[in-house]
């Protein structure tokens, strides 16, 4: 896998042809590599990565067919992705602030989808799509119903999906470049991920209102919000479990759990330790 890794960063091409061949089906090993790329190769070696392997997934999107815009904005976006977390790891070297930055950033667009509706009018046709979808498949319409009520809600969905894969991708990239550089400082910082006060204050207050409240401004926070405390729940497991040498198929019971019919269980129970530990600071409890 080091030999793997090392191989591709070391030339240029190497990452724009893997980026554009993962583009299409894991977009987050494109942006993964390219985020390993800047941090390996650094910023003004690698910018020309995403400019290169854009123009020409453009070009072959347009070649088969594929001329809505969306389209194609989504179909870069990964790569340019890989570019922004890229920077933020190394000019900051620390992987809680761009976990912050991300969040904040996710947050900051939900909130002005509430004030402009163009955000929603531009996934409108594909939630549209997607209800025909169903409709083709025979679905009952107590079912299309159910999901119509999720028509105001989905864009705060899609940035929610957006911030699971910018996370994952993050994670990825810090642990591929664990193996090449043989250093385990990234794995510290992740055992010590935190949303933070600042940043925790309103998330909180929101899940809060949730609780008494169904308005889609708040409503349209709830995934975002849950997810990142999940995520700070998730790295306070494996910091406890380093502490106690708790077995690592232990660990991998929790993520199985999560693909399972248990899912939603599951992240509210992470959701809960991680907004819980925002505030009282669980491992400086079990650690003293």
């Amino acid at each position: 896998m080091t030999h793997i890794l090392n191989w591709l960063i070391s030339r240029r091409y190497r990452v724009i042809v893997s980026a554009i061949a993962f583009s299409p089906i894991f977009p987050i090993v494109s942006s993964s590599l390219i985020t390993l790329s800047v941090m390996v190769n650094g910023y003004k070696k690698s910018i020309q990565i995403p400019l290169i392997s854009s123009l020409i997934v453009t070009v072959l999107l347009l070649y088969t067919g594929t001329t809505s815009s969306l389209s194609i904005f989504l179909s870069i976006l990964p790569l340019y992705a890989g570019l922004f977390l890229g920077y933020l790891i190394y000019r900051t070297n620390s992987i809680n602030f761009v976990f912050q930055a991300i969040y904040l950033l996710c947050f900051l667009i939900v909130l002005a989808s509430l004030f402009f509706n163009g955000f929603n009018n531009i996934f409108a046709n594909i939630f549209d799509q997607i209800i025909e979808i169903f409709l083709t498949t025979g679905a009952p319409e107590s079912q299309i119903n159910s999901l119509n009520s999720w028509r105001e809600l989905f864009f705060s969905l899609i940035v929610a999906i957006v911030f699971i894969q910018l996370v994952i991708s993050l994670f990825l990239t810090v642990w591929w470049y664990s193996l090449i550089k043989k250093e385990n400082i990234f794995f510290y910082q992740f055992k010590a991920l935190r949303l933070g006060k600042f940043l925790g204050l309103p998330a909180t207050l929101l899940l809060f209102f949730s609780i008494f409240s169904d308005t889609i401004i708040i409503d349209s926070f709830f995934s975002l919000i849950l997810i990142a405390f999940c995520i700070q729940g998730i790295a306070l497991v494996h910091d406890y479990g380093s502490l106690i040498n708790l077995h690592p198929a232990i660990l991998a019971l929790m993520y199985i759990l999560l693909v399972t019919p248990l899912t939603g269980f599951v992240i509210l129970l992470l959701s809960l330790i991680g907004l819980v530990d925002n505030w009282i600071n669980l491992r400086s409890l079990y650690r003293n």
